[in-house]
């Protein structure tokens, strides 16, 4: 320490946030790690090295330079371990990550394979070296021998040297990859871990030149100057320039913490996950928050043990802002949950269409949404495979003007097991980046390709799933949105169909095969044949009685809403009651749109209606019953037929009641266009039973 506060504080919280930084990645990488493998183990490894060499450098700040002290001495011999270990363990990482075991005849193996054991040579001979020969001096022996660490202090900046520089020629140069999916996030923490190793050969040189300004200073006369030694403004310009290292040290962190956080290249993970890019910048902002309080606590407190107690705030405050955090990405991820379950309005896309059923349903839309808000891409293609390719286009292009089809590579090496992703080269693919299988128990159901993201990032594993989940969901509602309509629409021929059958069998036996039977009885009046012919003319007869009635000619001649007037007109004589018909202006134009089969059908459904209310509604006696029908269109027809009855549950809604097998033939007849039935009972003891129907576009 050299008593100046402009220098000793920065130089204690730096060392505290460095050590806390390490610690916190060396710790990330192992526990967050997939598998955990050599890699894995050397980079937690090394970081945890860097954090030990931290630790007894903060302690030895702390102490000061009093060297009587033997704690100073003991957290003096202690550092140097990780000292002479972290360059070697970097160098190893940096080997790892450039694919230097994958393959034992590539070019940097070949090329680093000789220096790699000089390296171990080093690095084996100077922990030795370090434990039989004991270099390092005793700081507070008077009669200590500078000799052994003045060659120490010429050896270990070479040592550093070289492995900065054979790490560095690894980065630049790497070796092939046969990892796939951590290419491109290699490639992009690149930059990263080159600028860390610069970083780190510059620290090397300032090292080299501390190493030689303390053997200069210190070695003269050692013996006569110790007692000047605790004089603290001798160690200013050391002070100084242990805040400049450190300072390079940090930034080489933050730059290693970049690449092994947002990139995952030192976790064996193939894609990187958006939950450690939060946390680790949570990460940065509580070290430095702690190193700032605790420097300032070891510096300002004669007794930190006592100080000790202003971490209680200290604690509780980080746990706040950690759960804070951690509610507002739960209301995030809910946000995208809202987003990815939100209703794609299928029934309004099936039944929504003139002159009932359409050809094809819109599904661009749907599609456009998950790959602008959930998948957050720049181009999208869909490409269905198997069964799905029924119910899809060939190919459904995000934008909906672009397709790179022809140049985009199909894989074909795909399991029915296998959902991995699969990179692809942009140049190569149409500028598609990820090929993303959508498998289910029926096998491959089609690919999705994505592009660059909106933002220029990469995708992390999360995303990755939550586009896969989101198309799968989507092709699954679309591909039961499409067998519906088609089944809707075949059943919607198949009763046009039966209606003309009908229609043509009625008039073949009521104009052709009645009179003839009829004539034939008139000229034969007596004997077996006659009652034989007399029979079949009662059975036809009643047939045609039976029979479903053939359209209303008033709705044809009329429209529905006169034919609807007259018959409850009727209805209302019949049953003595008060009629109210309300019929809103804009009703008129999509009630005259409908066509004759949905006219049909809600004609009868208002007769069935109409002749129930008596028994629904529980009148008797002397009351007078009235009626009131409305026609009104808010997002669909509606029919409202209300009676002054009651009902025994008041406030209940039932879509079809317990009983009556009129209505519920009614409601499933109205169901084939998308409309229904549904009896209210009001608060006021009136009974309304409404009759819906989609409003069809125009």
């Amino acid at each position: 320490m050299s008593g100046q506060l402009i220098l000793d504080w920065p130089a204690l919280a730096l060392s505290l946030f460095d050590a806390f930084l390490l610690c916190w990645l060396g710790l990330t990488i192992l526990l967050e790690a997939n598998r955990r493998s050599m890699g894995v183990w050397l980079s937690a490894d090394g970081l945890f090295l860097g954090a030990a060499f931290f630790i007894a450098h903060t302690a030895i700040l702390r102490n000061g330079w009093q060297f009587d002290n033997p704690v100073l001495n003991f957290w003096w011999r202690a550092g140097w371990w990780p000292l002479v270990l972290s360059p070697f363990a970097w160098y190893c990482v940096i080997l790892w990550y450039s694919s230097y075991w994958d393959d034992n005849s590539s070019q940097l193996h070949r090329r680093q394979a000789p220096w790699f054991g000089l390296t171990l040579v080093f690095t084996v001979g100077l922990l030795a070296w370090m434990t039989l020969a004991d270099p390092l001096p005793d700081l507070g022996n008077r009669n200590g021998d500078l000799s052994g660490f003045s060659t120490l202090a010429i050896l270990f900046p070479f040592y550093i040297l070289l492995c900065i520089l054979l790490a560095l020629d690894a980065i630049l140069r790497p070796g092939p990859s046969l990892h796939l999916q951590g290419v491109e996030a290699r490639h992009r923490a690149r930059p990263w871990l080159t600028a860390s190793t610069l970083v780190l050969l510059l620290v090397c040189l300032l090292v080299a030149f501390a190493l030689v300004w303390g053997i200069q200073t210190f070695s003269s006369n050692y013996e006569s100057n110790l007692q000047s030694f605790a004089d603290p403004a001798l160690f200013t310009p050391l002070t100084g320039l242990d805040v400049i290292i450190e300072l390079l040290i940090t930034a080489a962190i933050l730059f290693i913490g970049q690449a092994a956080m947002v990139y995952e290249v030192f976790s064996s993970t193939p894609l990187p996950r958006s939950g450690l890019k939060k946390r680790w910048l949570f990460a940065m902002w509580t070290g430095g928050i702690f190193a700032i309080f605790f420097s300032g606590v070891l510096i300002y407190f004669a007794r930190p043990d006592l100080a000790s107690l202003l971490f209680i705030p200290f604690l509780a405050g980080i746990l706040t802002a950690q759960n804070r955090a951690s509610a507002l990405e739960q209301e995030a991820g809910f946000s995208r949950l809202r987003t990815l379950a939100r209703p794609q309005w299928l029934y309004e896309q099936i039944f929504s269409q003139p002159s009932g059923m359409s050809d094809t349903i819109d599904i661009f839309p749907d599609f456009e949404m998950i790959c602008t808000n959930v998948v957050q891409t720049r181009r999208a293609l869909l490409l269905p495979v198997g069964e799905m390719t029924s119910f899809f286009p060939e190919k459904i292009c995000f934008p909906n003007n672009t397709s790179q089809l022809e140049a985009l590579p199909i894989p074909g090496d795909l399991s029915t097991q296998n959902r991995q992703a699969r990179p692809l080269d942009p140049h190569q693919s149409g500028g598609y980046t990820w090929a993303l299988p959508l498998i289910s128990v029926r096998g491959l159901d089609g690919w999705f390709f994505i592009g660059e993201r909106l933002d220029g990032s990469l995708y992390s594993m999360e995303e990755m799933e939550i586009a896969r989940a989101a198309i799968e969901r989507w092709m699954d509602n679309q591909a039961a949105a499409e067998i519906t309509r088609r089944l809707l629409n075949l059943q919607q021929q198949k009763l046009a169909e039966t209606r003309l059958l009908d229609q043509k069998a009625r008039r073949i036996l009521h104009d052709d095969v009645l009179p003839l039977l009829h004539t034939a009885l008139l000229s034969q009046p007596q004997g077996e044949q006659a009652d034989q012919i007399s029979s079949a003319h009662r059975r036809i007869s009643q047939l045609l009685r039976d029979a479903p009635p053939p359209p209303p000619i008033d709705i044809a001649r009329n429209g529905l809403i006169a034919s609807i007037r007259k018959i409850a007109e009727g209805e209302a004589a019949l049953m003595k009651a008060d009629l109210s018909f309300e019929t809103q202006q804009e009703v008129e134009p999509f009630v005259a749109a409908l066509s004759p089969e949905e006219a049909e059908t809600i004609f009868y459904a208002v007769r069935e209606c109409l002749r129930n209310i008596q028994k629904h509604a529980g009148m008797g006696g002397d009351h007078t019953s009235s009626i009131r029908i409305h026609f009104s269109c808010q997002g669909s027809l509606q029919i409202s037929i209300e009676n002054n009855g009651c009902v025994d549950e008041p406030g209940k809604d039932n879509r079809i009641p317990s009983t009556g097998q009129g209505l519920m033939l009614h409601n499933s007849l109205l169901a084939i266009y998308g409309g229904g039935i549904r009896m209210t009972a009001l608060q006021n003891g009136n009974t309304r039973v409404t009759i819906t129907l989609p409003v069809r576009s125009h």
